[in-house]
């Protein structure tokens, strides 16, 4: 019996060991969603990407056409990152995570206006979206229309 007793005790110490430390550890994670706007009109703003500038390997969402977004993210404190075309970027930093229940977060974004190069449209001639309109456009006259 110690001989018995003396190798399940030498097989548990080695299993300990050798088995690594996260085999036994669970990775807590929430979900956080939220709501951005614009902060004049209120009006939710689709297409915002929201990023988990913290977590390791970043996490990124983009809002949905009600502005709304939703992240799962691990446990602890994060910063966010938000972009938008037009509106100026926005940072939130230690927003704190935990398991007990889900974070929502209200955004809202500041429009920023930008300059560009001066743009120029030039229509080109006989160029027709229909290429058998050549063949059968026709003019109206006033007449014509009235029948």
């Amino acid at each position: 019996m110690d001989g018995r007793f003396f190798r399940l005790v030498l097989f548990l110490l080695l299993f300990v060991v050798v088995c690594p430390a996260n085999l036994f550890s669970q990775n807590y994670s929430q979900v956080v969603s939220g709501l951005v706007a614009d902060r004049e009109s209120h009006q939710p703003l689709p297409g915002v990407y929201v990023l988990c500038k913290s977590c390791n390997p970043e996490i990124g969402a983009i809002t949905d056409a009600n502005g709304l977004f939703r992240l799962k993210v691990p446990v602890g404190r994060h910063s966010f990152s938000l972009s938008h075309l037009g509106y100026s970027p926005k940072q939130l930093f230690d927003i704190q995570i935990g398991t007990g229940k889900e974070v929502f977060l209200n955004i809202e974004l500041t429009e920023q206006p930008f300059q560009t190069e001066e743009i120029a449209v030039k229509a080109s001639q006989n160029r027709w979206m229909n290429p058998m309109a050549t063949v059968s456009a026709r003019t109206l006259r006033s007449e014509d229309a009235t029948r």
